[in-house]
């Protein structure tokens, strides 16, 4: 008889409990119930209660103490007896863990010791979150890519494109024979695409326009496209005659442009352009002879003067 009345009696003492679903890990705005009975007869509900201490055990780790425990009383008309503990301490689960159990003890002077246990589940999606699925995937508006805001200059067509491009001409080496790989070589090689600037970069830098008087086809002076065409691009310095003159700035070495073809510019109209061909050429003065006078108009000091590779 004395041991069914015990086994009674130990039934109702609420000791310890079952852990209850489990709470997300980092969230610290949820609440964990619990029923006060008085430490005495471990029968009557105790109302009114404050002044708790509630200590804390988690994954097997150390007892520790809650600093600031939040606990209310959740109705004292219709629950009497009823409390609940705000859970903001301790929350966060270690990392590879994606589940922990939490072992609560709470004490007051009026009541029995309640002894509970939670888990701490860590999110697969943010928490406060849903996604919807469908047929065996996630529908859902994507917001948001590798971390970031996707913006609303990506929701077009346009916009996504121009996305892809400045990522692929980001400082990206890229996977060989990939596209940004391609995109790499075209942008930064200037063995291949010239060597007065970064590759096609330096188009952008330039004011000059390309135009198209027949379709697929560039007219321009192909003297600024051309590497290697131009020897030298100066100006007259001292004119002797209409054969004979200085250069400002030209090759050390003598006979360095014979043979080469001499398009010369009016300083004071740029349309007016004659061409000669160069007879002898003296580096230390800098010395131009032309076989012959090109005409159109005369040439004067800061003419300005181009040497091509070319020959006559």
């Amino acid at each position: 008889m004395n041991r069914r009345l015990m086994v009674a009696l130990l039934s109702l003492l609420p000791l310890t409990a079952l852990a209850e679903g489990c709470f997300l890990s980092g969230v610290t705005d949820q609440y964990t119930y619990f029923v006060a009975v008085d430490s005495t007869d471990f029968t009557t509900r105790e109302t009114g209660l404050s002044s708790f201490t509630v200590r804390r055990s988690r994954n097997g780790g150390a007892s520790a103490a809650f600093t600031t425990p939040t606990i209310n009383e959740t109705d004292v008309t219709n629950m009497q007896g009823v409390y609940e503990l705000l859970l903001d301490e301790d929350m966060t689960l270690d990392a590879g863990d994606d589940m922990q159990h939490m072992t609560l003890h709470i004490t007051q002077a009026s009541m029995a010791p309640v002894t509970k246990e939670i888990c701490i589940a860590r999110p697969k999606i943010t928490a406060g979150q849903t996604v919807t699925a469908a047929n065996g995937a996630a529908d859902a508006d994507a917001e948001y890519w590798n971390g970031a805001e996707i913006t609303t200059a990506l929701e077009t067509s346009a916009g996504i494109a121009d996305a892809v491009l400045l990522e692929l001409v980001a400082d990206h080496s890229g996977t060989t024979g990939s596209l940004a790989d391609v995109i790499d070589d075209i942008v930064t090689d200037t063995v291949e695409i010239g060597v007065t600037g970064l590759g096609l970069t330096a188009i952008t830098d330039q004011t000059d326009s390309l135009t198209f008087t027949v379709a697929n086809q560039v007219d321009s002076n192909s003297l600024s496209l051309t590497d290697g065409v131009v020897l030298v691009d100066t100006t007259i310095a001292t004119r002797a005659s209409q054969v004979s003159f200085t250069l400002t700035a030209g090759s050390p070495d003598d006979n360095a442009y014979n043979r080469k073809i001499a398009v010369i510019i009016d300083v004071s109209d740029s349309t007016q352009k004659t061409v000669g061909k160069v007879l002898d050429y003296v580096g230390g003065s800098k010395t131009i002879t032309l076989a012959y006078d090109p005409g159109v108009f005369t040439i004067a000091a800061t003419d300005n003067i181009v040497i091509l590779s070319a020959e006559f």
